[in-house]
Formats: structure tokens, sequence, C-alpha cells
């Protein structure tokens, strides 16, 4: 006869199960930085190639009309001002900046034909500029491009969004958000970038830094006249490759600022200003507006700046990573992209000397700078 078994069947002991919990625990802690990273590089290579395509546009932009296209470009002698009176800079005689005018070089037609180039009127005309959501209040546009998300302008590591409320950042006489900011500003949407050019460095910083003697009185090379090269030295309309003796492989024209007009700082924090109001891009934008790829003022001298990110070099000489605010920052570990005039992309580290970038940046100043100086 056979006996029926009467034995309970064999299971996992809490000991047990515990371990292997733990086990699985250490793998995934092993593992996620490691995915993390990988992603991260993808984001990056992503971004390499964004400035890449910057960079072709740039110098389709060159081949068309013979010279790189000036940070920002002016009425021809002649025309202007604009006598749109609801403007927010009236009287401008702004036509566009460097982003705006190589959108037909980087496959964004429809997009430069939604902006009005006509003669007369200006990048803040109510014709360009949004409107405000809810409809009238000061400053209201009729424009629709400004508004648009362009991923070929938006770093994929970047925290900040595609679009953003940038009244303020552009709310002043000037139009570069310098001004007292409106408290409950209308919400108009403008597409924004994390690239701006570096035409040059504040002649404060050339003397903090004791490159020149005569930066102090405006008389240094280095950040006199504009000499970087995506500028507007002196009356010309953009500088020629014949200009820049240093060579193109040697000299940077657009580099990352991430974040703007949100003010990051070294810790990848939103930073208060000096009077202890967050910067949070939109009530509080950083100082001088930027960020919005429409914006003609998308390019920035390079100040230095501390950690806690206020800019100015009576806060200090850092100039990468340290802050959004219209300095160069990425959210990459360790340091920024820079495109160079040649259609190169290479990465800096946060430790490179700062007077290495403010070579880097001049187009003809005659310094020899190796690779490995970055």
């Amino acid at each position: 006869m056979i006996r029926p078994r009467t034995d309970r069947p064999k299971g996992f002991t809490l000991i047990e199960l515990l371990v292997v919990i733990a086990i699985i625990a250490v793998l995934i802690a092993l593992l996620l930085p490691a995915v993390q990273s990988a992603r991260e590089a993808a984001r990056r290579t992503q971004c390499v190639n964004n400035m890449k395509q910057l960079g072709l546009g740039i110098m389709n932009f060159e081949s068309t009309n013979g010279i790189y296209p000036p940070d920002v470009q002016s009425f021809p002698q002649g025309i202007g001002p604009d006598q749109d009176p609801l403007a927010q800079y009236a009287g401008s005689t702004t036509k566009a900046g460097w982003m705006a005018l190589i959108l037909p070089y980087i496959e964004q037609v429809n997009v430069y034909n939604g902006i009005n180039m006509s003669p007369g009127v200006s990048a803040f005309d109510t014709q360009n500029v949004p409107p405000n959501l809810g409809g009238g209040g000061q400053y209201a546009g009729t424009g629709s491009a400004y508004s648009t998300v362009i991923n070929a302008f938006l770093c994929p590591s970047s925290v900040a969004p595609g679009s953003i409320n940038y009244w303020n950042a552009q709310w002043t006489g000037s139009g570069n958000g310098s001004g007292p900011p409106n408290p409950s500003p209308p919400t108009q949407i403008w597409g924004l970038t994390d690239y701006f050019a570096t035409p040059g460095s504040h002649c404060d910083l050339i003397a903090a830094l004791g490159l020149d003697p005569n930066a102090t009185t405006d008389n240094s090379p280095l950040c006199n006249n504009e000499p970087g090269v995506i500028s507007s030295p002196g009356t010309a309309q953009g500088n020629t490759i014949a200009s820049i003796t240093d060579g193109t492989s040697n000299t940077v024209m657009v580099g990352e600022s991430c974040g703007r007009p949100v003010g990051y700082n070294h810790f990848r924090q939103v930073f208060r200003d000096s009077n202890g109001i967050s910067v949070d891009g939109i009530i509080n934008p950083a100082h001088g507006g930027g960020g919005a790829w429409a914006d003609p003022y998308t390019y920035a001298h390079l100040a230095g700046s501390s950690p806690n990110g206020l800019r100015g070099v009576s806060n200090g000489t850092c100039l990468v990573n340290c802050t959004s605010d219209n300095e160069l920052y990425s959210f990459h570990p360790g340091g920024v992209n820079l495109l160079f005039a040649d259609g190169s992309v290479h990465f800096i580290k946060e430790s490179i000397n700062p007077k290495v970038v403010v070579y880097l940046i001049c187009r003809a100043d005659g310094s020899v700078i190796s690779s490995d100086q970055y």
C-alpha cells in the first residue's frame, strides 16, 4: 500500500528571501550609474550633433553672404527706426539676431518666412512678437514664429523646457530684460535655445585676469570692438573668414548656455540674485534676458561669476558651469560643448584656465592654444 506524502513542499526562508532582495538591490545600485552614464553620453552626442548643425548653417550663411552672421543685425543705413509705438523696444533699429538669420540654412525656411524681415520692421515689432495668451496687454503681438520650438536649438541634457513665458525677459525700454520685472507678467510664449554666440569678453574680466593693462581703459584688443567671430565689429555687419587670423580651428564662435532665462549655479540649483530673489526665469529672469532663439540678444560677452551663480568679476572669474546667467553653462558633467569656426565641436572642462577661454573666443589675438589646454 502506497502511503500519501505528508511533508510540506520546500520554499525560501525569510532570511534567504532577504538575501536575494539585497543582492538584487546591490546589482541595481551598480547598474544604475552605468545606465545613467550611457544616457548622458547619448544626450551629449545629440548636443554635439545639434551644434554641428548650427555650424553647418553658419558656414552656409558665410558661403552665401561672404561673411559670418553678426550677433545682431541692424537696419541698413537710411532705414528705420521702427515706427511701431506698441513695440517692446519702441524706435528699435534691430532687425534680427544670428539664430533667426541662419534659419533658412538649417531647414527652417517656413519659420524664417513667418518673421517679418521687411525694411523698417524690427525684431521687437508687434508683427513679430507672440500674442499674450488671453489677449490684450502690454506688448501683445500677432506673430507665431517666435513661439516655435526648434530641436536643433536645444540640448537634450538641459532641464529647461522648450518654451517659456518670456515676457519679463524682454520687457524694458531696451528690449533686453534688464529692467524691474513685472510681478504679474502677461503670458507670452517664446521658443528657447541652449546655445549662444560669444562675441567677446567684458573688459573688467580681462583686467581681473591680468591679461591686458589697457582693458581698464577699453583699449584692449581682447575686449574692445567685439573680437569674436559671431559679432558686429565697428560698423560692419559681420566678419569675413579672412579676419580669423588665429585659424578657424582655433577660434570659438558658439557655446552652450543652458537653462536661461532661469538662473542655475554650479550646484545645479536655481540661485538668488543680489536682492535675494529667486531667478526663476519668469517673474525674475536672468540679468539681461537671453534664452529665446528669436531674442536678438542671444549672445553675450563673458563676464565671469562665482559658483553661487552671481555674474560679474566682483563675484568671481569662473567661466564654465558656474552660472547660466549668459555665461558658458551646461548640464553635462564636467564641462561644456563649444562650436569652433571650422564647424567642429569640442568639449572643454570646467577646470580650464579662464585665460584660455578668453583667447579661444578672440579671432585675431595672435595667441597659440594647443588642444591639451582645454
